[in-house]
């Protein structure tokens, strides 16, 4: 029988039958595997962008069709909109706008609705609306006179035109709302 110390002996201490892999080699993979993973994150990071804006235009949309859909619901008189101001790129205010309900004013502002992340309005462009309405906003202080406003009506339709977002971090893409003044369709381009 052999010594028990004898059969331990690691072979491959003089060099010997070794197998493994070098330095080199070790070193080779993890640098490959940092770039591998930095090109990924960025991927992800350009990924992450994109869903965000398409995201925001969605929002968007679905938000001026629930307000097209609640004014047809309201009764008669009562008009729901939309203000875009231009010093505020990155957010729009809901306007609700009851003549048969003056006090303090027939023109009320609601919730402000902020976009995420980096995506702002590049150019917004509606019809004008009746002068009586925007005159009544104006004077209860909700919008201003640089401010674009678009109102959905009792019947369906709409003071039309197009709104065109875009990403800061996404720089040339473009993506527009447009809202047509007959139907009051919101569709997103």
């Amino acid at each position: 029988m052999r010594p028990v110390i004898n059969s331990l002996r690691v072979r491959g201490f003089s060099g010997k039958d070794q197998r493994g892999f070098t330095l080199i080699e070790v070193l080779v993979v993890i640098a490959l595997t940092g770039v591998l993973v930095t090109l990924g994150a960025a991927a992800f990071r350009h990924y992450w962008f994109v869903k965000e804006f398409e995201s925001s235009q969605g929002e968007l949309v679905a938000h001026l069709r629930r307000l097209q859909q609640q004014t047809v619901a309201e009764t008669d008189p009562v008009v729901f909109g939309v203000r875009f101001r231009p010093s505020e790129a990155g957010e729009y205010r809901v306007i609700k706008y009851d003549p048969e309900n003056p006090l303090p004013s027939a023109c009320k502002g609601r919730e402000v609705v902020d976009f995420q992340g980096s995506v702002e309005f590049t150019s917004v462009d509606f019809a004008p609306a009746p002068a009586s309405l925007v005159n009544d906003c104006n004077t209860a202080g909700v919008t201003a006179a640089t401010d674009e406003l678009v109102f959905f009506f009792a019947r369906g339709n709409a003071t039309g035109g197009d709104i065109t977002l875009e990403s800061e971090q996404l720089s040339g893409r473009l993506r527009s709302v447009s809202v047509n003044a007959v139907t009051g369709r919101v569709d997103g381009l």
